[in-house]
């Protein structure tokens, strides 16, 4: 068996034009931006030479304050997946299962295909649908080339000012995007992204995992260039 444990915070923080209307419930992300601090773990459990269980969880923090006294459990949100797979060969595995998703800024069940296929020594691909989709371009044994997708989102406890009602702003996006990954040190690698993020949901509810029938604020935003450098230490 293989146990994976991972950790992660990040804040995105937004520029507002000077005659931007502030009084509305959207204003704390405005002000403070969105913070995520989560934990999580995946196991890789063989079953015999050919079959295998695939199971993922992963618990986040999701807030907009200016202060962490207030972050409470309703900030929480729990996603993870499990799949059954089949190992094919060295170079080619499938599973199959399903998850709960907050990808799209509202918790999901959804069907889940993994599919991690080498076609020879420099062409691959890592599936996995709907979550994320890649080719991967073998450079050499120490640098690769991604190019596809990925849904990203999850829910943000709004913490009003002088109030004591919570409100819940809910985001998800589609990420097309190019990454460029080199290890440089032992299990440290660095990863270089570029690409566009397209707005799938922006909207604020009044009630914790809240449909469109909970909805006080709706937006739309439009399409926007990032990139982003970063840090990974692997252990394999």
């Amino acid at each position: 068996m293989v146990a994976n444990v991972s950790a992660n915070y990040w804040r995105s923080g937004f520029g507002v034009s000077s005659h931007q209307h502030h009084n509305t419930p959207i204003q704390s992300v405005l002000t403070n931006g969105m913070h995520t601090a989560g934990i999580g773990t995946t196991i890789f459990k063989p079953l015999n030479d050919k079959n295998f269980l695939l199971v993922q969880a992963n618990a986040d923090a999701n807030w907009s304050a200016n202060s962490l006294s207030n972050i409470s459990t309703k900030a929480l949100t729990v996603n993870g997946s499990v799949l059954y797979g089949w190992k094919k060969s060295d170079n080619n595995m499938i599973a199959i299962g399903a998850s709960r998703t907050y990808r799209l800024g509202r918790p999901l069940i959804v069907p889940v295909l993994l599919w991690n296929k080498t076609f020879n020594d420099k062409w691959g691909m890592e599936l996995l649908l709907p979550a994320r989709a890649h080719i991967r371009y073998n450079v050499n044994p120490k640098s690769m080339l991604f190019a596809g997708f990925e849904l990203e989102g999850n829910q943000y406890a709004l913490y009003q000012n002088n109030s004591n009602s919570i409100l819940y702003l809910q985001r998800g996006e589609i990420k097309p995007r190019l990454m460029y990954e080199r290890s440089i040190a032992g299990f440290w690698w660095i990863s270089i992204q570029a690409g566009a993020r397209i707005n799938g949901r922006f909207n604020v509810v009044n009630q914790y995992n809240g449909d469109e029938a909970r909805e006080v604020l709706t937006t739309t935003l439009g399409t926007t260039w990032y990139s982003s450098i970063s840090l990974q230490l692997i252990s394999l």
